[in-house]
């Protein structure tokens, strides 16, 4: 994949899911029940939306955009592939830390 992050935005999400701030989940960009996260789920807290606004969610959309006061970057809504992928990569017990390296080397 030859996609390209905008650089500020992929830096603060990298540091996000290498910081051990946010607890790993699956299923969901966000489960209360957890209290956990997905790795997408992560992009958009950075970015600005409520965790109530994620809750149950499972992939990033426009209305996610819409909600969030740093804007989320295309690539990652919609049917591109790149959010399977990563929502993938964390469903299938990734580590949040070997999902940033995969998100340095290949956006």
């Amino acid at each position: 994949m030859s996609k390209q992050l905008p650089k500020k935005f992929k830096k603060t999400w990298i540091k996000a899911l290498k910081s051990g701030k946010f607890e790993q989940a699956d299923g969901a960009l966000y489960d209360k029940n957890a209290h956990g996260y997905c790795c997408l789920g992560v992009a958009c807290k950075i970015a600005g939306v409520k965790k109530s606004d994620l809750a149950g969610g499972d992939f990033i959309n426009d209305e996610h955009r819409e909600l969030s006061d740093i804007k989320i970057p295309k690539m990652l809504l919609g049917s591109n592939g790149l959010p399977s992928k990563l929502a993938q990569m964390n469903d299938d017990g990734k580590s949040f830390k070997k999902i940033a390296k995969w998100i340095k080397k290949h956006l």
